[in-house]
């Protein structure tokens, strides 16, 4: 009996979850959505340009410390010996 009941309730759910996905649709289509305003356009531009230009910062220091370090490391060994 309990199976069953979760059973009658899973299906009701997703009964609903779908007639508000089909009356979703059919609001979105009678009405004019444009998309995000213009400053909301560019302010997530500027920011994915940012995080962009940080990455590959980020990526240049690491490879020119890793080339430092080698250069010293070496530098080191051959002065020492």
């Amino acid at each position: 009996m309990l199976r069953l009941t979760r059973l009658t309730l899973l299906v009701l759910t997703w009964r609903l979850a779908l007639d508000d996905m089909a009356h979703r649709l059919t609001d979105r289509t009678k009405r004019d959505e444009r998309g995000l305003s213009q400053s909301t356009e560019t302010a997530l531009l500027v920011a994915g340009a940012v995080l962009v230009a940080t990455i590959i910062f980020v990526a240049v220091r690491a490879l020119i410390q890793t080339k430092m370090n080698v250069a010293t490391d070496g530098a080191a060994a051959i002065g020492g010996s």
